[in-house]
C-alpha cells in the first residue's frame, strides 16, 4: 500500500481580527520576525523606570495635555505604543517616527524628537 501526498499552494492570505487585511503571498513569504523582538520587553522598562518624564513630556508637546502618567506599552520597528493616564480616564495610543495622523478612532501615530 502507499501513502497519499498533497502539495499544498498558498493562494492568498487574509488576516483576521478587529480589522482584517489582505496581504499579498509573496510578502508573506518574504516576511521577517520584527528584529526588535527580543529586546522590546526590557527596552518597556528601561523607557518606564528611566524616562517616564521625557515620555509625558513627548505626549504633552504633541496636544494630550490631559496627560498625568503614562506607561509604555508595546515597541516594534514602527514605534512606541503607549498608555497616557489621565484624570478623566485613560486610551491607547501609539507614536511612529514615520508618521503624524489619527489611526483609527482612538490611536494617534506621531513622531517625537527631543530638541
Amino acid at each position: 500500500m502507499g501513502h497519499l501526498a498533497y502539495r499544498l499552494s498558498l493562494l492568498s492570505v487574509r488576516f483576521a481580527g478587529r480589522t482584517s487585511a489582505s496581504v499579498r503571498v509573496a510578502e508573506f513569504v518574504a516576511a521577517r520576525p520584527d528584529p526588535l523582538r527580543d529586546h522590546a520587553q526590557a527596552v518597556l522598562q528601561h523607557l518606564e523606570r528611566a524616562h517616564a518624564g521625557e515620555l509625558l513630556a513627548c505626549l504633552h508637546a504633541h496636544g494630550l495635555h490631559d496627560a498625568l502618567a503614562v506607561v509604555p506599552r508595546g515597541l516594534d520597528r514602527y514605534g512606541v505604543s503607549s498608555a497616557p493616564c489621565a484624570a478623566t480616564g485613560s486610551e491607547a495610543y501609539a507614536w511612529s517616527s514615520r508618521t503624524a495622523r489619527w489611526i483609527g478612532s482612538r490611536k494617534w501615530r506621531w513622531g517625537c524628537a527631543s530638541s
